[in-house]
């Protein structure tokens, strides 16, 4: 049988087709054209063979052994896509699986599909908020607090942002460092030459030195969001000697498509339950108000970079992260705009199907 889905060719003009259908299509559209541009090529990029004039689309993980992929399409073609996903070779729906980003009226139809095709198996859903930015005016400047300034990351903050960040076992170090280097990403410095607020403009935002240490930082991702956002814990307390109290780093922001949901390592209950206290038992008063203070200023900076290259800024916060939830919804210039969910599942070796 021939597969009903090829490979997109014309990445610009489908992405411009995406358009009506902001802002559900805006994570989508972002993917596009940063592979359209040649900023990353984490994605196939597949439309139905048939179905020329749909919005649908079809992308899929490049990394081997990784079962990954998104679907997008406009409510009215949710049936099309039922009987496209019944026909297509490009998902094995006897292995494990991961569907990321589905927006809701394609949640029930990959759920109906892995029904009939992957029978005696079972799927696990998530879901996250999607907020974006706007502003009457993206080049008015941002007020940078005294004691700080604003820049891209050197080579120091993005080892440390990959560090920090929760589904780094998904991602390959060399191809981070390449796209990261290509695209906005942000990081909050200590300056104590800056005694008095500062304003920013996008002109001003160059790049840190490579051994330069920063508070919190943001990076636009491969699947087209501002993500990656985190503060750096030991430098916020280094500069508040006031918080006698200390945590762990916490993860903020947009996630990756690929969870260890697909390796099966899901978090223990002892984890989540240290995860919940947590946002009962952080620290109070001026050290959590400055933590926020910097992530929405490196979110906000990073937000108004990724608008200047033509992108959407969007960011997908997961529902367990209800402290990111929270602050996203308070923050300057960023409102709830849709959910999307992930479906997937895990399959250890003795119980993959297709042997």
């Amino acid at each position: 049988m021939e597969e009903v889905f090829e490979k997109a060719q014309f990445l610009q003009t489908l992405a411009e087709k995406l358009k009506p259908d902001l802002p559900a299509s805006a994570c989508l559209y972002n993917t596009i054209i940063l592979h359209s541009r040649g900023l990353c090529d984490q994605f196939d990029i597949y439309t139905p063979r048939e179905l020329p004039d749909t919005t649908i689309v079809l992308y899929k993980a490049k990394r081997l052994g990784q079962n990954q992929v998104g679907v997008y399409s406009g409510e009215q073609e949710a049936d099309q896509v039922r009987e496209l996903l019944s026909k297509t070779q490009l998902v094995d729906w006897r292995k494990g699986l991961c569907f990321f980003h589905l927006p809701d009226h394609l949640v029930e139809v990959v759920e109906g599909v892995h029904a009939i095709h992957g029978p005696g198996t079972s799927l696990d859903k998530g879901t996250a908020q999607v907020f974006m930015y706007s502003h009457p005016s993206l080049l008015d400047p941002i007020k940078c607090p005294s004691g700080l300034k604003v820049c891209q990351l050197g080579r120091k903050g993005l080892e440390m942002m990959l560090a920090s960040y929760r589904y780094k076992s998904c991602m390959n170090t060399e191809v981070f460092f390449e796209f990261a280097s290509r695209v906005p990403n942000v990081g909050v410095y200590p300056d104590p030459s800056r005694t008095e607020p500062t304003n920013i403009t996008m002109h001003d935002v160059r790049r840190a030195g490579d051994e330069e240490v920063p508070l919190a930082w943001a990076s636009l991702v491969e699947w087209g969001s501002v993500g990656m956002m985190n503060i750096s814990e030991p430098s916020i307390e280094s500069s508040q000697p006031s918080c006698s109290q200390k945590h762990e780093s916490s993860q903020h922001g947009s996630q990756s498509s690929c969870p260890e949901k697909l390796k099966g390592s899901q978090p223990s209950s002892s984890q989540k339950q240290k995860d919940s206290q947590e946002g009962d038992n952080g620290c109070t008063g001026e050290s959590c108000y400055q933590k926020v203070e910097l992530l929405g200023l490196a979110a906000e900076v990073c937000a108004r970079l990724v608008a200047r290259e033509g992108l959407y800024p969007i960011a997908v916060v997961e529902d367990q992260d209800k402290k990111d939830v929270e602050m996203f919804k308070n923050l300057s210039g960023w409102s709830h705009s849709y959910k999307v969910t992930w479906v997937w599942k895990c399959l250890t070796p003795n119980m993959d199907t297709n042997k």
